[in-house]
């Protein structure tokens, strides 16, 4: 069982290694504890992280910068899969784990990270650990 300090910098981590292989002015959109249930059934927290950049030059082009992306999670132990989404306003490359849109992996985990022409965004939630989730909020 991981402990909710543990669980928040392995996604802290996770950000910014994927933050410093994209340099720019990220925008923090929200970096939360939320309510969840462990595996087995205890009331927890999950941590959340969701932060954008855009409107900016990209380091290259946004395959080969999902590429050095899925690289660095890899090297996290992240496998990631990759996928191109064309349907969407803005079509973008996607890289998640678990699959995009195959909901959360093992405790809740789910790391995200989609980047487009000028844009680019990552987004992870912890997995749960058990704790009463006011405590949690207060985690530093």
């Amino acid at each position: 069982m991981r402990t909710p300090e543990e669980v928040k910098q392995e996604v802290e981590e996770l950000y910014e290694a994927t933050r410093d292989a994209v340099l720019g002015d990220w925008d923090i959109g929200g970096w939360t504890w939320t309510g969840c249930a462990t595996s087995a059934g205890s009331e927890g927290g999950a941590f959340n992280i969701f932060s954008q950049r855009r409107e900016q030059l990209l380091p290259s082009d946004p395959e080969s910068v999902a590429k050095a992306v899925r690289a660095i999670l890899a090297d996290q132990g992240h496998s990631v899969t990759v996928e191109y989404i064309a349907d969407l306003p803005k079509p973008r490359w996607v890289l998640s784990d678990p699959p995009w849109l195959a909901g959360s992996g093992p405790e809740g985990l789910l790391v995200q990270f989609t980047v487009a022409d000028g844009y680019a965004d990552f987004s992870a939630t912890s997995r749960c650990v058990a704790g009463d989730l006011g405590k949690l909020s207060g985690i530093e």
